[in-house]
């Protein structure tokens, strides 16, 4: 009769708000981690705007991926 009647576990509530706090941690670890590959790419395309101007019209492109990407978790951590 366990089989139909199974009591909820306890640990329940517990577990899901160590499972939140362990994925806000990963979120924000990510997006310091996009953070700073923004800030490299945002340098190597300065240093190549008089060089390489494909190199760094490339490098803004990605920038700005990135940036879309960091938006995402932004508003993931906000809910």
């Amino acid at each position: 009769m366990n089989l139909f009647f199974n009591k909820k576990k306890e640990n329940e509530p517990k577990a899901a708000i160590i499972k939140l706090r362990e994925t806000r941690e990963m979120l924000e670890k990510r997006e310091k981690h996009l953070q700073a590959k923004i800030d490299n790419e945002l340098l190597i395309a300065r240093e190549s705007a008089t060089k390489n101007k494909q190199r760094a019209l490339t490098a803004l492109k990605r920038k700005r991926m990135l940036e879309a990407q960091l938006e995402k978790i932004s508003g993931s951590l906000m809910t």
